[in-house]
């Protein structure tokens, strides 16, 4: 095993069944997130408990979900209007916190 993955593998060996998730981070001191989704997406529900939890820290979030739209949607920039929305959306959240 190469010694650079041996640290993530052994985790994830050794994690129980959903350990392994950003919704078990302390989100204390981060700094602002943005975050968008698919509302039909499986993960949808975790997204709104990761807002939940990082507001609940403290952390400014900006979130919101996409209906009809589809896991990868934001990595089609200028050919959906949603993707160019989040496209969008992500210039000025990084002008905003630079």
């Amino acid at each position: 095993m190469d010694r650079h993955d041996s640290g993530y593998t052994e985790l994830c060996v050794t994690a129980k069944a959903g350990q392994v998730s950003p919704l078990h981070a302390d989100y204390t001191g981060f700094p602002p997130l943005l975050l968008r989704w698919d509302e039909s997406e499986i993960l949808a529900a975790d997204c709104e408990l990761l807002k939940e939890k990082a507001e609940d820290a403290g952390v400014e979030v900006q979130a919101k979900g996409y209906d009809d739209a589809f896991h990868a949607f934001p990595t089609l920039g200028h050919m959906l209007p949603e993707s160019e929305e989040v496209l969008q959306d992500t210039i000025a959240f990084i002008r905003a916190h630079i």
